[in-house]
């Protein structure tokens, strides 16, 4: 969350471009706080929170970059906290442009030691209009494809059957059943 505006805090000129979007998101962002999360998992509870993170440092960033604010506004905007400094940082690091949330790039929070595959490059993902991923692991004799979904964040997540393996797409997913991750594809009725 931002920090509170006193008296004392001087916004710089050119500030009231980002405002009406920002007070916006950070209406979204104290909605999605106090949300309840009564049935859902720990972790699904912070994807709204994680999203609005994003789509507001997202927002800083390319308005910066497009020159549509100055560097005071941006250097404003990083130390009061209306973006997070360390996501942005990562998005100037080349294979990290479109990284969703750090949490993506740490492996002690994901199982097997594996990472969010939102870093893999936009023209390398399927078309994809369902939501839905085919992942055909190279080490399986049987051509069997198993799927995975993307989360609300939009995030695709590698599960145990995908790690250390090439995803290559089998053909139109729209044209596939839906089934779940844990189900190959071969056993559909």
């Amino acid at each position: 969350m931002p920090r509170i505006r006193t008296a004392r805090t001087r916004v710089p000129d050119g500030f009231d471009v980002l405002e009406e979007t920002l007070e916006e998101l950070n209406q979204r962002m104290r909605d999605a706080e106090t949300e309840s999360h009564d049935g859902k998992r720990k972790n699904e509870a912070l994807w709204p929170i994680f999203r609005i993170t994003h789509e507001r440092s997202r927002y800083i960033f390319d308005m910066w970059q497009d020159r549509k604010i100055s560097r005071e506004v941006y250097d404003f905007c990083l130390r009061e906290k209306h973006a997070d400094a360390a996501l942005i940082a990562k998005w100037k690091k080349q294979g990290y442009e479109r990284l969703c949330c750090l949490q993506c790039i740490q492996t002690r929070d994901h199982n097997f030691g594996t990472t969010c595959i939102c870093r893999v490059p936009k023209e390398s993902l399927p078309e994809d209009r369902t939501g839905w991923h085919v992942v055909a692991p190279a080490d399986v004799a049987e051509d069997r494809p198993r799927r995975r979904r993307h989360d609300e964040r939009g995030c695709y997540r590698r599960g145990a059957h995908s790690l250390n393996h090439s995803d290559k797409t089998l053909g139109p997913s729209s044209q596939v059943p839906v089934v779940s991750c844990n189900r190959a594809a071969g056993s559909m009725g």
